[in-house]
């Protein structure tokens, strides 16, 4: 699994930088991010996630699941050890069933991510060398 560092930034300007897991598995129209429940109330004011829109997913399985969906929220970066990429206007899409933020395929694509060996956690930014590897980061759980 590959996990990166990203810093999350709200249209009120609270900013956060936690682990997200790049999903090529999670399709989305645009850029979007899983956001858990319990980062999202540090992120947004409650009145914000009063008013999100609540949209049907399809989920592993083949399920429809509920999901509040605040589009346009916020701006994500990837940040690396030597360089950030970003920021994408993303919506934020919350969850109360995850506990780790998740990227779409819409916003890896438009972060310049290029997932070489998934199952060894190997990435690179898609302009760079094939040669420059880099390592996931540590997961962050927001439970």
């Amino acid at each position: 699994m590959i996990r990166v560092k990203v810093r999350i930034k709200t249209r009120t300007g609270t900013t956060i930088e936690t682990s997200a897991i790049a999903n090529s598995g999670y399709g989305s129209m645009e850029p979007e991010a899983i956001i858990p429940l319990n980062l999202a109330v540090r992120l947004v004011a409650p009145q914000t996630l009063r008013d999100a829109r609540v949209k049907d997913y399809a989920v592993a399985g083949g399920r429809l699941e509920k999901f509040h969906v605040i589009p346009r929220e916020m701006e994500l970066s990837v940040v690396a050890e030597d360089r950030v990429e970003g920021p994408v206007v993303a919506d934020m899409v919350i969850s109360s069933g995850e506990d780790e933020v998740i990227i779409s395929d819409k916003l890896i694509e438009a972060l310049k991510i290029s997932l070489e060996r998934p199952a060894t956690g190997l990435w690179r930014f898609n302009d760079e060398p094939l040669t420059k590897i880099r390592s996931s980061v540590r997961p962050e759980r927001w439970i």
